[in-house]
Formats: C-alpha cells, structure tokens, sequence
C-alpha cells in the first residue's frame, strides 16, 4: 500500500485536489485488494497483463467503472516504472459476451448460513432488495423505514439521486437484529450515522470510503463455501428470482422489473441481470409439446406412406 501512497502524493505535488486523490486512493486500495485477494501480483513494477485482465473480470462495479479504476491503476503503474501496460493492451470494452457471474438460491442460502449478522444484511440487502454495493453503503439508519427503505444511487431518475425501494418484512426483521447488535457496539460512532458499520480500534466507522471491502465481505463468504460470487452477482438473484418466480409462483413482468432495476432500458436487465435456467427451458419446452399435441391432436391414425415408385 506504500506505493499508493506515494503516488497519491505525487498527485498532490503536481496539483491535485485533495478530494480528487481521495477518490483515486479508495480506486488503488480496491484494484490492489482484489489482486491480493486471490494471490496476483500487486508490485506496481510486477504487474503485468495477467493481474489486469483478472480485474477486468473480477471488479465488482460496472464495465465502464472498472475501466476508470484500471486506467487510474496504469496511472501508478506509470508513475512506478516509466511505461503503462493497459492501453497496449486493446482490451476491447463494452463487448456483449462479458462475463457475468450468476448464482443460484442455494449458493446464497449456504453463504447466508455462513455470514454473521453483518454479512447477513448485506446479502438480503443484494439478494432480495436488489440493491447495489454503493447503495448499501450508503443507508443511513434515518433512510430505513417500515415497510421500504430510501436509496440513495443511480438509475432513480431526473427527480433526484433517491428512491423509496419496498422492503419484505423478513428482511425489516433482518435489519433490526442488526440494528441491536449495531447498538451494542462500543466506542466513539464516526459512522456518519451509516447502517453499515465495523470497529476500527475504539472507534465505530463506515464502509462508504473504502469501496471494496464489502465486495471483499462477499467474496469470502463465497469462498467459505465454495461460491464463486460477487456483490453484484446478488443484484442478479434478485432479478433471476422475481422474472422466473419462486416456489413455482408467477414471475414477475418485464416492465415492473425495470423499474425496481431501476434500469432505463429493459434490455439491460434482459441482457446482464437474468440467468438462463435449465429447467424453466426444460418446463417451456414440455408446455409447448402439450400445446401442440393438442393442436395436431397426434393420437390420430397417420396414413401409411406408400414406397416410391
């Protein structure tokens, strides 16, 4: 983390603003986090086009996020070496085939038996609200309501950055056992009044400046258990589970799924948000045998087909 550092300061000497640098310090300490995650190269001086395309595929955030956060990654690396390593590279970005990783019900179930409280809140609120990790960040405890929760992020429209996203009550139970743990804590409160929150020594702080530990949260309790899983991956869930439905439960409709997406273009969630399931292909295949069995009613006699002469 030295590195960082000293290129967040060199920053600094050529005229940055504080603010500036502070966004591109979280930006390093979440490429550099998910490297060292799962054992790659985090030198400056060694990182090479392996660890980059690893976090093309591995950054939790979208395409054209994770492209700014490995363009500010070249910037050190430039600074660090003399010669960046990405715009040699002609990775091609926006390409439809993108890898996206989906997980099932039961991957989430054995994660949720996993977490403690706070991982468990965090997955609700991914897995059944379909919330964002920015936004999970974000809660305050004020925003929290009975029966629905105000988010604060993107995709909710000219009228403003918030949204009132409806609540089931299991997850309103959730919280508020969270909530009492969170209660419980001691030291100085320096959450910013955050939902969100973990001890730092005697004080109790906020995840909002460092955006990758609660991806890292997750992809832990993934690896407990064997889950190949990332915060976003929970957002999935909750728009594979109301399009297909649950329990044998309708689905949901495509324009109401939109819009508790929160996507302006229905072809997003089409495209990036739903799984393709084996067994409602399997399902709709059989429904629509019968239905065409019905239609050619096939029980009747077939004429014999005569030889050709």
């Amino acid at each position: 983390m030295q590195q960082i550092e000293d290129y967040c300061q060199h920053l600094l000497d050529t005229g940055r603003k504080k603010s500036s640098v502070r966004v591109y310090r979280a930006m390093l300490t979440t490429c550099i986090r998910t490297l060292e995650e799962d054992g790659m190269e985090t030198d400056a001086a060694k990182i090479g086009e392996r660890e980059i395309y690893y976090l093309v595929s591995h950054l939790d955030m979208s395409e054209a996020t994770a492209r700014a956060y490995i363009m500010t990654l070249d910037g050190m690396i430039e600074h660090c070496t003399g010669h960046g390593i990405v715009k040699r590279m002609r990775i091609l970005w926006n390409r439809p085939n993108r890898h996206r990783i989906f997980i099932t019900t039961d991957d989430f179930a054995r994660m949720y038996s996993a977490a403690d409280i706070r991982g468990k809140v965090v997955l609700v609120l991914g897995a059944f609200m379909g919330l964002r990790r920015n936004e999970i960040q974000q809660i305050k405890l004020e925003d929290i309501h009975r029966d629905h929760i105000l988010i604060h992020g993107k995709g909710h429209g000219e009228k403003g950055m918030m949204v009132r996203q409806p609540m089931p009550i299991e997850v309103r139970e959730i919280i508020d056992r969270y909530i009492r743990w969170r209660n419980s804590l001691p030291g100085k409160d320096r959450s910013d009044n955050r939902l969100i929150v973990y001890q730092d020594g005697g004080e109790i702080r906020h995840y909002y400046d460092d955006g990758g530990a609660l991806s890292m949260m997750v992809r832990r309790l993934g690896q407990q258990v064997g889950v190949d899983v990332t915060c976003h991956s929970l957002r999935r869930l909750y728009a594979t589970n109301l399009y297909y439905g649950v329990n044998g439960e309708g689905g949901c409709d495509l324009a109401t799924l939109k819009d508790l997406m929160r996507h302006a273009s229905v072809n997003t969630t089409l495209q990036c948000y739903i799984d393709v399931r084996e067994r409602e292909k399997d399902e709709n295949v059989r429904k629509l045998g019968a239905s065409l069995g019905a239609v050619l009613n096939i029980n009747d006699t077939f004429t014999q087909l005569q030889p050709d002469d």
